[in-house]
């Protein structure tokens, strides 16, 4: 997704209003209306950062569960989501509070070169599956951090100026987005090819050593439930936003008078609000997981206090049905007992 950003002249009786992914339109309502639909947007972007803030959270948490290359990946796929949610919503605090235009345009510029690099760590992710299902034996003890490192700054930073500075941003993204996809596909099915090959296959099941099929495994779920669904959904806020901009910018030529009523950008206002459903159901289906999901009690008991966070520490050990056993004697427990051994 890119943004749209539009520059409208205020007229009497108008107002600019910032709608969502940049867009400033001047229309005739109030001051009130205004600060309204200007909060509204922020709130909800922020709620979605957060979403974002705390799947990357329970991300890293369980980060020994995924080879560490493609963990730092998506982590890295995660905190871009969440600089441009908080990116967006500060623009829009600053469009309310009377923020000069050259400030609003260079996080305008961040937000943008931000949400390319998405696209851009998804693909790297794809190349390191794809290694990791090619070389499966050996590539479970790589850790050849520097030359990593390096391939994926000049693949984010050779993508990011490319698709942003030198050619239609969208047109590439369209082309690298259709790789990607096609690319998650192809994984997918080799490797449950491998994976119901070893398992029928006498002869080959012999040759398939345990760290290869944890491998083939870890790749198969993280295509299915990661790369896949985050890319689909992605690709699909870019086109529901393209098709915003594009319906918007038909009704501007078809009336070129600089205020509208805010009835004209309703179609906009509606594909958006699909847009961001489509944003919200990345962190939420991905949190939805099992390995996600068993971790957000633990989140949660975390948030309520420092109390709770305490008697959670106290019951270390669990019976054979999952139950915590305090194993640590409160006071009145143990004067409690002493009452009863000098009886």
């Amino acid at each position: 997704m890119y943004s749209v950003s539009a520059t409208a002249t205020k007229a009497v009786n108008c107002t600019n209003v910032m709608l969502r992914n940049h867009f400033i339109v001047n229309v005739s309502v109030d001051k009130v209306a205004q600060i309204a639909k200007g909060t509204y947007y922020a709130l909800l972007i922020i709620i979605e950062a957060s979403l974002f803030g705390v799947l990357l959270a329970i991300h890293f948490k369980i980060r020994k569960g995924c080879h560490p290359f493609f963990g730092l990946l998506f982590g890295l796929v995660l905190s871009c989501y969440i600089f441009c949610g908080l990116a967006e919503a500060v623009c829009q605090f600053l469009f309310l509070l009377g923020g000069s235009a050259d400030a609003l345009n260079i996080i305008y510029l961040l937000y943008d070169l931000t949400y390319s690099a998405i696209t851009a760590l998804i693909f790297c992710s794809l190349v390191e599956r794809t290694i990791a299902t090619l070389w499966a034996v050996t590539y479970e003890t790589t850790r050849t951090w520097l030359l990593y490192i390096i391939l994926v700054f000049l693949s984010v930073t050779g993508y990011v100026y490319f698709a942003s500075f030198q050619c239609r941003g969208c047109v590439v993204s369209a082309v690298v987005t259709a790789i990607i996809i096609g690319g998650c596909v192809c994984l997918y099915f080799l490797n449950r090819k491998l994976t119901i090959r070893y398992q029928k296959d006498l002869n080959f099941m012999g040759k398939v050593s345990l760290s290869m099929r944890y491998q083939i495994i870890e790749n198969m779920i993280v295509v299915r439930k990661a790369l896949l669904p985050v890319i689909v959904l992605d690709s699909l806020v870019t086109l529901v936003d393209g098709l915003s901009s594009e319906i918007t910018t038909r009704i501007e030529e078809q009336d070129d008078t600089s205020c509208h009523s805010m009835i004209k950008y309703a179609p906009y206002i509606i594909l958006n609000h699909v847009a961001m459903v489509l944003e919200y159901s990345i962190p939420l289906y991905m949190l939805f997981r099992r390995a996600y999901r068993r971790q957000l009690p633990e989140m949660c008991r975390k948030i309520r206090g420092s109390s709770r966070i305490q008697q959670s520490r106290d019951s270390m050990i669990q019976n054979v049905f999952g139950q915590e056993l305090n194993v640590v004697p409160t006071q009145n427990e143990y004067f409690a007992k002493l009452q009863m051994e000098w009886k």
